[in-house]
């Protein structure tokens, strides 16, 4: 284990596939604990309760709007609000338009579908880098 701790990120999406995928990607990095949720058993008091340094969250879910709401109750909420929130989707111009709303109440950076693994590290990185881990 190296001086630093490793930081939870939280992974929301509502295919099984995608959230393996993301989990190996960045587990392998060795600096994240990388925790998985399918949209449909999230809930704020499971994310509150996990405490994440990230929140990675698919939008356009199967049960649209759900993805959605629950980007707005986290960027929203006391405990989750500081966390910073990327939003993912493949349906950027419409998504652009929205993101604008949850920025006013949450730190929030979009990746758009489809990205790259290298992408997804980056943004991850970068997010992370710009917010400091509690102590």
């Amino acid at each position: 284990m190296s001086d630093q701790a490793r930081r939870k990120i939280a992974v929301i999406n509502d295919d099984p596939a995608f959230l393996q995928l993301v989990n190996d990607v960045l587990e392998a990095e060795g600096r994240y604990d990388v925790y998985r949720f399918q949209e449909e058993e999230t809930s704020l008091a499971e994310l509150r309760a996990l405490s994440p340094d990230l929140i990675i969250i698919d939008i356009l879910l199967a049960e649209l709007p759900s993805g959605w709401e629950l980007a707005l109750l986290a960027g929203a909420d006391q405990q989750l609000g500081p966390v910073p929130i990327v939003v993912s989707s493949p349906d950027v111009p419409g998504l652009g338009r929205r993101v604008d709303e949850l920025r006013e109440i949450a730190n929030v950076r979009l990746l758009p579908k489809p990205f790259t693994l290298d992408e997804l590290r980056a943004i991850v990185h970068e997010t992370l880098a710009s917010s400091p881990a509690d102590e």
